[in-house]
């Protein structure tokens, strides 16, 4: 089955203009019977929107075979999320064509399809490594800043400090805990790393 999806941004703009092209396109392939998918007045900077989702769970339950777009920024504005989607959809033996982008048509008698797949797949993981590493970097400043890591403590200090001499006299993490109202685990978390 043919999908089409169809966004615009705001209430205020419609979509005659994608109608028209993507029509226009379908009818010079011999293509028809498509289901609709459509987002109005939701960004393309989220995926959180009704009709993407809907596209998404029918390509993923395997009644899409085709998915026809006027750009590729309707799927997302982000291009590594976009990316990322049409590799899942090559992957499931899915045909993609941007109307107004032939270089990203990837139907099966394009003889570029895997060339670009595998470029996509190539700049997602660059994406990936170079999140990742800023990721790292930053979390390495902070540390040298002296910033404390990991999540907010459960525990004043002085509750801290009635863990550790509760451990100290042989008390279970249980009975310290129950005292604290807090879990065994955050008691022992706190034995675990105390100085």
């Amino acid at each position: 089955m043919i999908a089409v999806y169809k966004r615009v941004s705001t209430d205020k703009q419609d979509l005659a203009m994608q109608n028209h092209a993507v029509s226009e396109w379908m009818t010079k392939r011999g293509m028809s019977g498509a289901v609709e998918y459509a987002d109005s007045g939701i960004s393309g900077k989220t995926m959180k929107r009704p009709g993407i989702q809907a596209l998404i769970a029918d390509v993923e339950a395997g009644k899409i075979t085709t998915v026809v777009v006027y750009r590729l920024d309707r799927i997302s504005r982000d291009a590594i999320s976009a990316m990322r989607l049409l590799l899942d959809w090559m992957q499931a033996g899915v045909e993609f064509f941007a109307v107004d982008q032939p270089i990203l048509s990837l139907g099966k008698d394009n003889v570029m399809r895997l060339t670009i797949t595998s470029l996509m797949a190539e700049l997602a993981q660059i994406e990936r490594e170079t999140i990742c590493s800023r990721v790292k970097a930053g979390l390495a400043a902070a540390k040298a800043r002296g910033v404390k890591l990991g999540a907010v403590s459960k525990l004043t200090q002085a509750q801290r400090d009635k863990v550790t001499a509760g451990i100290l006299v042989g008390r279970t993490y249980r009975d310290v805990a129950r005292e604290l109202g807090v879990s065994p685990s955050t008691v022992h978390r706190v034995a675990k790393y105390r100085d």
